[in-house]
């Protein structure tokens, strides 16, 4: 098979497995099996039984494990919608670090999370954020926004002027770079804040 494909959503059930095995007998393959479903659940000794080779039906398995754990990942993905979502999604594990840290949530142009990095670890009442540091992961990701993040071991999420400064910062350098800076949530103990809702529009 020498076809060059640029969208595999349209091809049929029958080329993708000729394409994943290298076998323009497809056709014979499916016809062995009731349904997809039916291949999904085989497995290898059962599609040898079928009359596929260990390293064809090998392959098979290996494809469909990998498309399983696609769909999975897809409906399992957190999106963050507000600063809430940040809190339900970090505020347990950071309102009880006992010390500063910085993290920056990597957000798709869903608003879908990419990624979350520790980019800085400080004391129990400071933390330096650089914003070559932040932004290095959010570039090499591609990350369309992100969120900062950061915790008050006091436990009062009340930002203090060095955030507001630092936010005012990172929203100019994301402007710069095409990757906005959507919010920078603190988190205290059991509450949080969000700078975004209390900077002067």
């Amino acid at each position: 098979m020498n076809e060059c494909y640029s969208d595999f959503r349209g091809l049929s059930a029958s080329q993708l497995i000729a394409m994943t095995l290298r076998d323009n007998d497809a056709a014979s393959i499916l016809s062995r099996f009731p349904n997809l479903r039916a291949i999904e659940e085989a497995s290898v000794e059962d599609m040898e039984t079928a009359g596929l080779s260990h390293e064809q039906a090998a392959t098979l398995k290996a494809a469909i494990e990998l498309g399983r754990r696609c769909l999975t990942e897809r409906r399992s993905k957190v999106y963050v919608q507000s600063a809430r979502d940040i809190y339900d999604l970090l505020g347990h594990e950071m309102g009880r670090l006992d010390r500063e840290q910085i993290r920056v949530v990597m957000l798709d142009t869903r608003n879908g999370v990419i990624d979350v990095e520790i980019v800085s670890i400080g004391t129990i009442n400071s933390c330096i954020g650089h914003p070559r540091e932040i932004f290095k992961s959010a570039i090499v990701k591609s990350a369309a926004s992100i969120i900062i993040v950061h915790n008050h071991p006091s436990g009062d999420p009340s930002p203090s002027p060095e955030d507001f400064a630092l936010t005012k910062r990172l929203i100019g350098v994301g402007k710069f770079l095409g990757i906005e800076v959507l919010d920078h949530v603190v988190i205290g103990d059991g509450c949080y804040s969000s700078i975004k809702d209390l900077m002067p529009q």
